[in-house]
Parts: structure tokens; C-alpha cells; sequence
């Protein structure tokens, strides 16, 4: 068992499950126990943010990232992925900001 989750032999693969996040690091929960607002900054996870509103994917795809579903990308935080991509950070996150929290 390694720092980050737990390992897995199947069928000779090695899989390594990562801990859940800690949601409340990313949504504000009201009193009542319901989402009120997603918070993504520079220092959240990618992957993170496509497990909570996965409606921001193409958000991301416009920048480049085309390998959502790979574990390198989704494990970028949004400053890594700007920074490898060329992108303006505050831009991005305003745009992931506004799209996330958009009513479903």
C-alpha cells in the first residue's frame, strides 16, 4: 500500500485507487447539507474538477488537453495544465468558475 491509495493486482495489472477527495475543499455545503458553490482554484485537481462538474470538459479540451481520461492530465493541477498549454490561469478559472457553478 502506498502514500496515495491502495494497490490492486488484476489479472498481472498493478491499479493504484487514489483516495476520494475532500469535497469540502472544493464545494461550500450549506447548513442544510447542500452544495452552495464550487471553488476551483490554480491548486485543484483536474480531476477533481471533472468528478464534481464534469460539464466543464470542454472547457479544458478547448485548450488542448485531449487526454482527459489519461492520469497525467487528470492529475494536473490547473496551473500545470495552463502552464503546459499556454493559457492565461485567471482566464481559465474564470471560465471553469462560471461553468461549474452554472444551475443543472
Amino acid at each position: 500500500m502506498s502514500e496515495m491509495g491502495s494497490f490492486y493486482n488484476f489479472l498481472g495489472i498493478s491499479i493504484e485507487f487514489m483516495p476520494m477527495i475532500q469535497y469540502n475543499e472544493i464545494v461550500e455545503i450549506s447548513n442544510g447539507g447542500q452544495p452552495t458553490m464550487i471553488n476551483i482554484t490554480k491548486d485543484t485537481i483536474i480531476g477533481d474538477i471533472l468528478d464534481i462538474a464534469p460539464q466543464t470538459a470542454p472547457i479544458f479540451l478547448s485548450i488542448g488537453m485531449h487526454c482527459l481520461g489519461c492520469g497525467a492530465s487528470r492529475g494536473e493541477t490547473v496551473e500545470e495544465a495552463c502552464a503546459v498549454h499556454g493559457v492565461d490561469v485567471e482566464k481559465l478559472l474564470k471560465l471553469v468558475n462560471e461553468e461549474a457553478n452554472k444551475a443543472q
